[in-house]
C-alpha cells in the first residue's frame, strides 16, 4: 500500500537531515540548484508553472507528484532523498518541456518581459506597455498583467523605493501597511489604569 504524505507549506527553512552538516548541505544544496537552474530556464520558454498546463493529463500528474516528492525530501530529506528527487526533478521538467514541444505548443508570449508567481497562486506577468498588456492572451493560468509604468507606480506607493535607496542591495521579502491606531475619543476617560 502506498505511504501518503500530506501536502505541507513551507514557511521557514527546513530541519532536513541533509541540511545538518556543513558537508551534506552543500552536497545537497548542489544538486537542488541544479533542478532549480533547470526550472527556472524552461519556466523563461513557456512561462511561471505554465509548462505543465501544455501537457497530457498522465505527464501532468506524473510531473506534479516528482514536484511535491522533491519539495519533500528538500524540507524533510536525508542527502540520498534529496540527491535522488533532484535528479528525478531534473527529468520531469525535460519531459514536460520535449512534451509541450512535441506538441508544438507556444513558448510563452514575446511580449511578455517577465513573470513571477505571486502569493495568491496567481501569476504576474510583466509587459512593456498597455498595448503588449492587451496582446497578451489567457492561458488558462490565474494571471496578472502588469505594465513597466504600473511596476512603478507599485514600488512608489509601497516605500520600496526608499528601502532601496537607504538599503542597497536589501531583499525585500514581504511588506505590510503599518497603521498608527487611533485611540476612542472615551479612550482618556475609560482607559486603563496603568499602574503609576
Amino acid at each position: 500500500m502506498a505511504k501518503i504524505i500530506p501536502i505541507e507549506t513551507p514557511t521557514r527553512r527546513g530541519t532536513a537531515d541533509w541540511m545538518k552538516s556543513p558537508a551534506t548541505y552543500a552536497i545537497g544544496q548542489a544538486a537542488v540548484d541544479e533542478a532549480d537552474k533547470l526550472a527556472v530556464e524552461i519556466s523563461k520558454r513557456w512561462g511561471e508553472d505554465r509548462v505543465r498546463l501544455l501537457v497530457s493529463e498522465n505527464t501532468r500528474a506524473r510531473y506534479d507528484r516528482q514536484r511535491f516528492k522533491f519539495n519533500h525530501a528538500n524540507w524533510n530529506g536525508t542527502l540520498e532523498d534529496i540527491k535522488r528527487e533532484a535528479r528525478r526533478m531534473c527529468l520531469a521538467w525535460r519531459a514536460v518541456d520535449a512534451e509541450a514541444t512535441k506538441a508544438g505548443a507556444a513558448h510563452m508570449a514575446p511580449e511578455i518581459l517577465a513573470e513571477v508567481t505571486l502569493a495568491s497562486g496567481a501569476v504576474a506577468a510583466i509587459v512593456e506597455n498597455n498595448d503588449h498588456a492587451k496582446a497578451v492572451l489567457d492561458d488558462g493560468r490565474h494571471k496578472i498583467v502588469v505594465t513597466l509604468a504600473e511596476v512603478g507606480r507599485i514600488i512608489t506607493a509601497s516605500r520600496v523605493s526608499s528601502v532601496k535607496e537607504i538599503f542597497p542591495g536589501a531583499e525585500v521579502v514581504g511588506t505590510r501597511e503599518v497603521q498608527t491606531p487611533r485611540p476612542d475619543d472615551d479612550f482618556w476617560e475609560t482607559g486603563e489604569d496603568i499602574g503609576f
